[in-house]
């Protein structure tokens, strides 16, 4: 469930979306279906940018705009088509453990990325890569991996925090430890 404006609320299911109208008074309440096409994979990877909502899917990052006030529209191809040869490398098994965040125009997406040969099915369950849309350049501009091949960082969360020009992005692991970009904390 994504709360959205004027008494709205859209649901993801994994192969489709709706919009439930009139939340506040469930007896009044309506559904209408956004799309069958395409659903979202993993709920923590939802983000509400402006008038568009993008979400981790089967077949990559999908988004859905808002067309007037009381419509939404889902894309035909999905945004992350450029970087097709990553999004497959997802391990599906756990995808749905992935997590995002939004922050200084970039949409950030922490996922299980197995090798580049496809190897780690077994051993890569958790999130050990971020990547990152640029939505001023309207373009993915980086694919971030974490740990080293022995070790890795498990991402669990990531969120936005710090004051003033010291806000960023911060990756949370299952050991409690605190990634910005160069900079650990333990």
């Amino acid at each position: 469930f994504q709360s959205f404006a004027n008494d709205q609320l859209i649901i993801f299911n994994r192969n489709s979306i709706h919009t439930v109208f009139n939340t506040v008074n469930l007896t009044s309440a309506t559904v209408k279906q956004v799309t069958d096409e395409v659903g979202c994979l993993a709920r923590r990877s939802i983000e509400q940018i402006g008038s568009e909502v993008l979400f981790l899917s089967d077949n990559g990052v999908y988004g859905i705009s808002f067309v007037d006030e009381y419509n939404l529209r889902g894309t035909a191809l999905p945004l992350s088509e450029p970087i097709n040869k990553t999004i497959q490398r997802i391990n599906k098994a756990h995808a749905d453990k992935a997590v995002s965040a939004y922050f200084d125009n970039r949409y950030y997406l922490a996922v299980p990325l197995l090798n580049e040969d496809g190897s780690g099915t077994e051993t890569i369950t958790e999130n050990n890569a971020v990547i990152i849309y640029n939505f001023l350049n309207k373009q993915w501009e980086s694919i971030d991996t974490y740990g080293n091949g022995t070790t890795t960082f498990d991402i669990l969360d990531l969120i936005v925090a710090g004051k003033g020009t010291n806000r960023a992005v911060y990756a949370i692991n299952k050991q409690g430890g605190i990634h910005n970009n160069s900079i650990v904390f333990y």
